[in-house]
C-alpha cells in the first residue's frame, strides 16, 4: 500500500521508483535479518527435538512423540526411543492433507517396518506457546520450522480424527 502511494503521488517518476526500491530492498534485509532460536518458550507438542543415532543398518530415534489426544488441543505428549533394523523396512508412504484449498497441502512421509511399527516424518511449524498458527505470519517467517518425528498414530490421528476440515490422503509409495 506505501508503494502504491509513493506511485500515485510521487513525481517525477524515477524518484518515486527510487523510493520503491528504496523500501523493497529495506524490507529483503528485514527479511533475511530474521533468525530462529531454539531458545523459546515451545508449545509442548513441539518442545522436544527429535535426532538420529545410525549404526550400520541400525537406527535409533530418540523423542518420536505419541500424543493421546482427548481433542486437537487437548492431549498429553509422551517421547519414546527406539531402534529400527533398516533391512526390516517395508513400506514407505506419503499423507497429504489439505484444509481449504485443494491446491495446498501438507505432506508427511511414514515407513513402516516388517514389525509393524510405523513412524512418520512431518516438518511443521514450532509454535511458541500463546501462539496460533497463521498462513499470513508463516509467509513472512514469524515461525521456526521443527522436523517432527512421530509415531504415525500421532500425527495422522490428529488429522482425521480431531481437526475439523482437512483431509488426508495416503499414498503407496
Amino acid at each position: 500500500a506505501g508503494m502504491l502511494a509513493v506511485l500515485i503521488w510521487v513525481k517525477p517518476r524515477r524518484l518515486a521508483a527510487g523510493i520503491c526500491a528504496g523500501g523493497f530492498v529495506l524490507a529483503l534485509a528485514w527479511w533475511f535479518s530474521l533468525k530462529p532460536s531454539n531458545q523459546r518458550d515451545w508449545q509442548p507438542d513441539v518442545a522436544v527435538l527429535p535426532y538420529a543415532d545410525i549404526a550400520g543398518g541400525q537406527v535409533t530415534i530418540h523423542n518420536i512423540r505419541n500424543c493421546d489426544y482427548r481433542t486437537e488441543t487437548d492431549f498429553d505428549v509422551r517421547h519414546y526411543d527406539k531402534t529400527y533394523n533398516l533391512e526390516d523396512l517395508r513400506t514407505v508412504d506419503m499423507f497429504l492433507v489439505t484444509w481449504g484449498s485443494p491446491h495446498i497441502a501438507h505432506t508427511m512421509v511414514s515407513f513402516g517396518f516388517l514389525n509393524g511399527d510405523y513412524v512418520c516424518f512431518s516438518i511443521e511449524t514450532r509454535k511458541e506457546k500463546g501462539e496460533d498458527y497463521s498462513a499470513v505470519k508463516g509467509l513472512f517467517r514469524q515461525f521456526e520450522l521443527t522436523y517432527i518425528i512421530a509415531d504415525e498414530r500421532d500425527l495422522v490421528r490428529v488429522r482425521t480424527n480431531y481437526r475439523q476440515g482437512e483431509e488426508a490422503r495416503l499414498y503407496r509409495l
